[in-house]
């Protein structure tokens, strides 16, 4: 995980149609190439890679970091909250940072119910 960040960092990747910070998107692009749940925590990479497994994570890094390929191109799919769309070139990429803001901004106000629109 460290040697992935390390090459986000040498490389200046653009960020924020998968993730926004670097080791999210590196997490993220390593667990979906070795096949693990995306919900698994990142010690799960400290284990020692096949020839396959490191083969198959250099290739992705690769067309990541120095090829550009945006990380929803290269794992086929994009998610808008929960709902996942798969993805390809043909596409553009859904994003949209307001489906993340929505669902607090209920529990960032005291009544809800009680907010009316200006008329």
């Amino acid at each position: 995980m460290a040697f992935a960040e390390e090459c986000y960092a040498q490389h200046g990747a653009a960020l924020g149609q998968v993730a926004t910070t670097a080791h999210d998107e590196a997490l993220y692009l390593l667990l979906h190439t070795l096949h693990l749940p995306l919900d698994s925590a990142a010690p799960v990479l400290a284990r020692r890679f096949t020839a396959a497994e490191h083969t198959a994570v250099a290739t992705v890094l690769r067309r990541r970091l120095l090829d550009r390929v945006p990380a929803a191109y290269l794992t086929h799919e994009a998610w808008l909250g929960a709902h996942r769309f798969y993805v390809d070139e043909r596409v553009i990429i859904p994003r949209s940072y307001f489906l993340e803001i929505l669902p607090r901004l209920g529990r960032m106000l005291k009544d809800p119910a009680g907010v009316k629109p200006r008329g």
